[in-house]
């Protein structure tokens, strides 16, 4: 399961717009048992993408 929500933060005024431009970034929970370096081996093609940046945080279920 996933939970994808847009980062809104850096889109300027509508007269600020640049059309070349892409100010919309994405926050994307992944919930899995995958191990964290699988994770990490599927999306490394991503840390070479100068466009891109990629954060892979582990976290703990709840009440554990």
């Amino acid at each position: 399961m996933a939970e994808v929500g847009p980062l809104l933060d850096r889109v300027p005024d509508l007269e600020a717009i640049d059309p070349e431009k892409c100010y919309v970034g994405w926050d994307i929970l992944l919930f899995s048992d995958t191990d964290i370096n699988a994770v990490k081996d599927v999306l490394i093609f991503l840390e070479y993408d100068p466009g891109c940046v990629l954060s892979i945080d582990q976290m703990k279920k709840a009440g554990t």
